[in-house]
């Protein structure tokens, strides 16, 4: 079991043979992948890379359906998918434009009909954060009008090419899309009525999706992101953002051509507490205001376990300043330290002594200095946190031992 699961899906081409001869030849889409797969691994996911002739459609569905068995109650499950998108005809009446949409996976189209049944299987109190970088165009007509405007400053100051060549869209070409369903139609329309998609309304987790474009709009490629992943890492900063998603994708807009605006939408059961969540936080503990009224709910500053065995690795917190804070994580063996000179590294240790201020909702103990501290009966752990990230502007600490506020993790063995 885990609490944070992530599945993280790039296709730079697909089998031609199941595609009439087209290979759907992209260049950036294998490296938003792994950028993805870097920020889910840095805030402690479990991931998996699922590339090119990998990317199957029923890899994917497979590695979705063993998540929702695996994933902890109330974690967090991250699903990324770059790579061509398209549309097809919908057969069960549930889309209300007519047309279902379709991640384009190595050999046949995966239907958006198929995901909602996937998210169906988890359970309730989960949080499935869904990124898509790929078209959801289907028009001769529409695919036209995008290239008439590629030549024009206004668009071409946002795509951004290293090398000479085509600018390329992740979108299936209309001609292709329609060959390919024609010659499994039987095989896709079984899918839809299969799907009992209709039960949308009823899953019980909840579903956020953050997507390259609009569906009547086009996603870029790029030489080394797609337009839309490459803006978004630029966004998350390696972590320093402060923000709740809303924010996070108006900040992404902001940097987008009107050409391509991404999408924000919540699918299944709403849950106030993970839009307010920091991007891709994994933790959920929340406590409550100091005035004890229980009206409203704030993630607690840090948290670690409670428990450690003294032979184990080194423990892990999920941290969360606040908005536009960044912070450092200090450790003693005893609460009083905290406000003492009398420190050494076997009982004291700060991460500011030899990294710089954060914002990870993750941080987990070197282990030189786990290796240190390991001996005693007890740590107590607290943040201290700035609105710089390059020194103390605004200075606060989340507990002293003045006040009994410092939590601490018990170490057994």
């Amino acid at each position: 079991m885990s609490n944070a699961i992530s599945i993280n899906i790039g296709l730079n081409h697909v089998d031609p043979d199941q595609y009439n001869g087209w290979d759907g030849q992209l260049s950036g889409c294998v490296n938003d992948a792994l950028a993805m797969r870097k920020i889910a691994d840095d805030l402690g996911y479990v991931s998996t890379m699922i590339l090119d002739e990998e990317a199957t459609a029923d890899r994917i569905i497979s590695e979705i359906g063993q998540a929702a068995w695996n994933l902890d109650e109330n974690g967090i499950v991250l699903i990324s998918f770059s790579g061509h998108g398209g549309q097809m005809t919908d057969a069960n009446g549930d889309e209300s434009d007519g047309l279902d949409e379709t991640w384009v996976c190595y050999d046949r189209q995966l239907i958006d009909d198929e995901l909602y049944n996937l998210w169906n299987q988890f359970a309730s109190g989960a949080r499935i954060l869904v990124i898509s970088d790929s078209c959801h165009s289907g028009t001769v007509t529409r695919g036209l009008e995008y290239q008439a405007v590629v030549n024009s400053s206004a668009f071409s100051k946002h795509y951004q090419r290293s090398r000479s060549g085509p600018l390329r869209f992740r979108g299936i070409p209309p001609e292709v899309a329609a060959g390919n369903y024609e010659a499994n139609k039987t095989h896709y329309r079984s899918l839809q009525f299969a799907s009992g998609s209709r039960t949308r309304s009823a899953m019980e987790a909840c579903v956020m999706l953050l997507s390259g474009c609009q569906d009547n709009q086009l996603s870029s490629d790029g030489d080394s992101n797609g337009l839309f992943t490459g803006n978004l890492l630029t966004v998350w900063n390696s972590g320093a953002f402060g923000g709740d998603y809303r924010a996070f994708l108006n900040a992404i807009c902001d940097r987008m051509p009107s050409t391509q605006t991404p999408n924000y939408s919540i699918v299944g059961t709403p849950s106030e507490d993970f839009e307010a969540q920091s991007p891709f936080s994994v933790e959920t503990t929340r406590t409550q205001e100091p005035n004890g009224s229980g009206a409203s709910d704030v993630l607690k500053p840090i948290e670690g376990p409670a428990v450690i065995a003294r032979d184990a690795q080194p423990p892990s917190f999920a941290v969360h300043p606040g908005p536009g804070r960044y912070y450092a994580v200090e450790v003693a063996a005893q609460a009083d330290l905290f406000d003492s000179s009398d420190v050494s590294d076997s009982n004291f240790y700060g991460s500011w002594s030899d990294t710089s201020l954060m914002r990870a909702s993750t941080y987990s103990l070197p282990q030189q200095a786990w290796a240190r501290l390991r001996n005693a009966d007890q740590l107590f752990y607290r943040i201290a946190s700035s609105t710089s990230a390059t020194g103390w502007t605004d200075f606060r600490v989340s507990g002293n031992a003045a006040d009994d506020s410092l939590p601490a993790i018990h170490i057994m063995g």
